[in-house]
């Protein structure tokens, strides 16, 4: 189970000490066979005055082999710059000895975002930022802000995330907040 200090809510997870996160995450078992372990997979989203959205996912995750470092070394993150302001990203890894690994922003790319029709068109852009030193046994704590600056439905969002990932979890959260127009 998770110590403490990361049950008061995510936006402490940066400040903990790497060997305490290590232990943690470590502390969490696995079924034979997961490549992966999740230790904090949690969505926020807060909706200001107007009925813009604020979105914050948050992950951390311990790479159990080397199947696992090569499907969970990166992070991509879309938006249309139309109505999204860049998303902001911001990971660690965390190896073995402690020793910690900051994602460098000069890593990330930029891409359009095509789906599958070339035919489409559309503003849409993808940020992939790739982990630094993954290998079986770091733990990686990874984190994007999605900000909207105009609300695609006058008030709100429409979209959709998925809750939860492939591999074996213990839980997920999600928090919504909602402020009213004055």
């Amino acid at each position: 189970m998770p110590s403490k200090p990361l049950r008061h809510g995510w936006r402490r997870y940066f400040s903990l000490a790497s060997q305490a996160l290590y232990e943690a995450a470590s502390a969490v078992s696995a079924p034979e066979g997961a490549n992966a372990t999740i230790l904090v997979d949690e969505e926020s989203y807060s909706f200001d005055e107007s009925g813009r959205i604020q979105h914050v996912s948050h992950v951390i995750y311990k790479v159990l082999t080397q199947k696992g470092a090569e499907g969970w070394d990166y992070l991509s993150v879309s938006w249309e710059p139309w109505h999204e302001a860049r998303p902001l990203i911001r990971a660690r890894v965390i190896a073995p000895d402690f020793s910690v690994h900051e994602l460098d922003p000069n890593t990330i790319t930029e891409a359009p975002a095509r789906g599958g029709d070339y035919k489409t068109y559309s503003d849409g852009k993808r940020l992939r930022a790739p982990f630094p030193a993954i290998a079986p046994g770091v733990v990686v704590e990874a984190e994007y802000t999605e900000r909207e600056t105009e609300p695609l439905f006058a008030p709100g969002m429409w979209g959709e995330s998925s809750l939860g990932r492939n591999e074996f979890q213990w839980s997920t959260a999600a928090q919504f907040s909602m402020r009213r127009p004055r």
